[in-house]
């Protein structure tokens, strides 16, 4: 099997050669990663970085898969300290922890992890360029790979796409250097419990791993055998607290309606979802509506069309980890066809496009070589074609408009952090708020805290059935001022959008 799998791949290249462009590759990453973030504090700037965080930080006291971040439809699994998270996996949340217990629940900390992982990636992606092709198609892939702003953007934030990038490119190149199928499976095991859109590497790297050999399943059933390794252990959890091994809220992308101008209009924010209502759509409704757009304007293309076109060329030429590549990538175009048609879902594949692209040039490009070798190289500094998705391209301008606003009011930063020290002081024993920004609240203050619905309905039952102690509004929408100040009443000494219990 060993010797069948390595004549579907080159030999790998050795001496010093190699070690000078991963290590070379790592360094310039970390250099740029730091550069990136000169101007801006180390702040978790996304809910979802807070999520994360703050999964990551009980875990590090003691508390186990609980989260103080609760959605209203995931309330029926309660509203207190032990409320079990049940929305994102575990992996990055006990990365976090492991960090946590070493430095404190620090947003630093969770930054200098993400910054690790960026450029480890650079240097997996390195080590994959030069494992097919040689150091230099190493190089090439590991420098268009940290200087995508997309990728670059997604590492400022401690959010799970990194580590998830940095898994599945681990992945790849285990998969091309022959190493064992367990091992394989263990990686892909932990890139679904990073990232759950990860399952799609199973079967990948399953039947990657059987075609050279199909009289023979061990291969693949060792690569289940690692992954069920990982994963069963969570999926006997869930099955504990939720009665399904499987569930996730995340679940409820599949209904999401594509027409949402706000996200906070979506069906996470409603008290019991109803799957007919008019922010609804089923699935294969969404999926009909949504696949060819995302076809047009295929993401994984816009991040790098030559590192596209190279991937191509050595599928068709059959090479394994390209075949591979290109049917991880489909499933990803499907499954985020059904759920969220976001342009970042495919920025983890990206490490491995560049390394497999560059090598499909190299080994197959004859004539085209070096100007397609070129062209990876150059793109990141082009306009993108197709255009980037919305999401894209607001990512990749999204932290110089912040940088500059720095500038313009230097005071800006100074003023957010007195509003949360004064948060800190009103709310010291984890009280249960409503809150429209209720991820950033239960981070810098520990509360326990239920994001506000949309629908007024909704905003009155949270109110009449649990023990709300404090509502944060920062956004009035469709919620009767009268009503509400019959209730409560404005704290001022603590914020401006800070009201509690009468």
């Amino acid at each position: 099997m060993r010797n069948t799998r390595q004549r579907l791949t080159s030999a790998t290249n050795g001496g010093p050669a190699r070690f000078l462009a991963i290590f070379g590759v790592a360094a310039v990453a970390l250099a740029i990663w730091f550069l990136a973030h000169q101007g801006l504090p180390w702040k978790l700037w996304s809910g979802d970085a807070c999520e994360y965080a703050e999964m990551g930080r009980r875990l590090a006291t003691g508390e186990g898969f609980t989260t103080g971040v609760i959605y209203p439809a995931e309330l029926r699994f309660g509203a207190g300290l032990d409320k079990p998270a049940v929305m994102r996996p575990p992996a990055w949340p006990v990365a976090l922890a492991a960090v946590f217990t070493i430095t404190g629940p620090t947003e630093t900390a969770a930054h200098a992890l993400t910054g690790a992982l960026f450029a480890g990636t650079a240097a997996l992606t390195a080590a994959l360029g030069t494992a097919l092709g040689g150091p230099l198609v190493g190089v090439f892939a590991g420098i268009a790979l940290i200087t995508t702003p997309a990728f670059l953007g997604l590492a400022m934030d401690p959010v799970s796409e990194t580590p998830f990038a940095f898994l599945v490119t681990l992945a790849f190149l285990l998969f091309v250097r022959g190493r064992p199928a367990f091992a394989i499976g263990l990686v892909c095991g932990a890139a679904y419990l990073t990232r759950y859109n990860g399952l799609l590497l199973l079967p990948v790297f399953a039947v990657g791993l059987w075609w050279p050999a199909p009289r023979s399943l061990r291969p693949a059933l060792l690569c289940c055998a690692g992954f069920a390794f990982v994963a069963v252990p969570w999926w006997i959890r869930n099955l504990l607290v939720s009665g399904d091994p499987f569930y996730s809220l995340l679940q409820l992308n599949l209904h999401f309606s594509p027409h949402l101008t706000d996200l906070h209009d979506s069906l996470y924010y409603v008290l019991e979802p109803d799957f007919d209502s008019k922010i609804a759509m089923h699935p294969l409704t969404k999926f009909s509506k949504q696949l060819p757009s995302l076809l047009a304007g295929w993401p994984l293309a816009s991040l790098n069309l030559a590192a596209c076109a190279g991937l191509l060329l050595a599928s068709v030429r059959g090479h394994a980890a390209a075949l591979a590549l290109v049917a991880l990538a489909l499933g990803t175009t499907f499954a985020v066809a059904l759920g969220l048609p976001q342009g970042r879902y495919f920025v983890p594949l990206l490490p491995a496009t560049l390394a497999l692209g560059a090598y499909g040039w190299q080994r197959y490009g004859s004539r085209l070589a070096t100007p397609g070798l070129a062209l990876i190289l150059l793109l990141p500094w082009l306009p993108s074609f197709p255009a980037p998705r919305d999401d894209l391209a607001m990512l990749t301008g999204y932290f110089d408009v912040e940088r500059h606003a720095l500038r313009e009011d230097p005071e800006r930063a100074a003023r957010e952090r007195a509003r949360y020290e004064g948060l800190r002081r009103c709310l010291p024993d984890r009280p249960l708020v409503l809150a429209q920004g209720a991820a950033r609240l239960v981070w810098e203050t520990g509360a326990i805290a239920i994001y506000a619905p949309n629908h007024p309905t909704d905003f009155w039952k949270i109110v009449d059935r649990y023990s709300i102690d404090y509502v944060q509004m920062e956004r009035w929408r469709k919620i009767d001022r009268k009503r509400f100040e019959r209730g409560f009443e404005p704290f001022d000494d603590c914020a401006a959008d800070l009201y509690r219990r009468r």
